[in-house]
């Protein structure tokens, strides 16, 4: 469903700047059936090929860009993993209006559902964690002797910790906080309910 989805928006972002299947295929070296495959979501698109096509389409957004290769390393053939934990006061306040709000928490649905996703909604009822004073991002690699950094948000700042004793309290933090979440089940169902309501 999400390569669907990202298709669909490679499919869009091509039409909108006036290009053909053809002309794409020559920016990526690809057959113009390899493209129309990618833009029907039926093969995974490479963060190279994201590149190319944001070059030959002129976007030059960074967020569209790095949209669209977050939500190809999701999908494609050695998938990253991904664990979030998402505060319900952050479901609650979607700007754009209820139709953008709709259409985003059924893309959070659409992401729960893959296999590399686990997807994990604390809600108010769980009370208060340790993790309120702000946002952070913990990025851990599989290569043995690698450390986590850990990116922290804060207003007017952004902070880095890489590895040692600091980005372990940040593991441990994230495991607290996940502990008093809803279950990945419970959680897409909270989803589909706070989709009802809008």
């Amino acid at each position: 469903m999400l390569g669907r989805r990202l298709g669909a928006e490679l499919l869009g972002l091509r039409t909108a700047a006036g290009r053909t299947q053809p002309q794409a295929a020559q920016a990526l070296s690809a057959s113009t059936a390899e493209v129309a495959k990618m833009e029907g979501g039926w093969v995974p698109v490479r963060d190279p090929d994201i590149r190319a096509l944001c070059d030959l389409y002129d976007i030059h957004d960074p967020a569209i860009a790095a949209r669209l290769a977050r939500r190809c390393r999701l999908t494609d053939d050695r998938p990253l993993s991904l664990r979030a934990v998402i505060h319900e006061a952050v479901l609650r306040n979607f700007a754009g209006g209820s139709s953008t709000a709709r259409a985003q928490l059924e893309e959070l649905m659409v992401t729960a559902d893959l296999p590399s996703v686990e997807l994990r909604i604390f809600p108010f009822g769980a009370g208060t964690h340790p993790g309120l004073n702000g946002s952070f991002n913990i990025l851990s690699f599989a290569a043995p002797g690698a450390m986590d950094v850990v990116y922290l948000d804060a207003h007017f700042t952004q902070h880095r910790v890489e590895g040692g004793e600091a980005a372990a309290a940040y593991d441990e933090l994230c495991e607290k906080i996940a502990e008093h979440a809803l279950d990945e089940r419970e959680s897409v169902s909270f989803l589909h309910k706070l989709r009802k309501e809008l």
